[in-house]
């Protein structure tokens, strides 16, 4: 297959590509529909691309669908997948930014497209999946820019630098993601002490590792992608 879908497709390429995607787990992510590749399908194709540790770009290339095509045929599965687990996605694309939560595939009441602000352009967020670390802070001062202090409160860390944590969500921030005052406390809380997984949209995207499958099945996977890598 030698077509590659990206955001602002349409047509009934990308509504076979949504259908597929329902069909893989795991996703924390909601049901797609539709034939237009939007935000929320970029979120899903770099979460599949995460879990099969793929380049996650968001973008559907030949060895994105030759892979999940060959994952529904081996799954025999007719049926969509069951959303499951916490996913934060946050889109540095739209204007103004936003982030949403999600929990089983279902938006959180009061956390859904909160305005948010990334990066500038000397100092751009990384873009990519990130499981959220343990670095979950109340409070905390930035040791780079340590004035004023308490100026990264309600800190949830997914890189070892990067954080969503408080800050004006109209100004641009050194690499982290800044949710307004009192937001963010609301993110904070309710992450708590979960597994959640963090998906930053933008152009550019990081290398992800994840979820493996069962080891019968992975070293088909890894077959077919060795395969992929030596023809494509």
């Amino acid at each position: 297959m030698s077509h590659e879908l990206a955001l602002g497709a349409s047509g009934h390429l990308v509504e076979k590509l949504i259908h597929d995607l329902n069909r893989v787990s795991p996703t924390g992510l909601p049901l797609l529909s539709g034939d237009n590749f939007d935000v929320m399908t970029m979120a899903r194709v770099m979460e599949f691309q995460f879990y099969q540790n793929f380049p996650v770009d968001g973008v559907a290339g030949p060895k994105t669908l030759t892979l999940l095509r060959h994952l529904i045929s081996r799954s025999h599965n007719l049926e969509d997948a069951k959303p499951d687990g916490r996913v934060i996605v946050v889109n540095l694309i739209a204007e103004p930014q936003w982030l949403t939560a999600f929990e089983d595939g279902k938006e959180i009441p009061g956390l859904a497209r909160l305005r948010c602000h990334g990066g500038s352009v000397e100092f751009p967020s990384r873009r990519g999946v990130f499981p959220l670390t343990s670095n979950r802070f109340p409070h905390h001062t930035s040791d780079v820019y340590p004035q004023p202090p308490d100026n990264m409160a309600c800190s949830l860390f997914y890189t070892d630098a990067e954080a969503i944590h408080q800050g004006p969500a109209d100004v641009p921030s050194h690499g982290c993601i800044h949710v307004g005052v009192g937001w963010a406390g609301k993110l904070f809380y309710w992450v708590g002490s979960s597994d959640v997984l963090v998906i930053v949209l933008g152009k550019h995207a990081k290398i992800g590792r994840g979820h493996t499958y069962p080891p019968e099945l992975q070293r088909q996977i890894d077959t077919l992608r060795a395969d992929l890598n030596t023809r494509l």
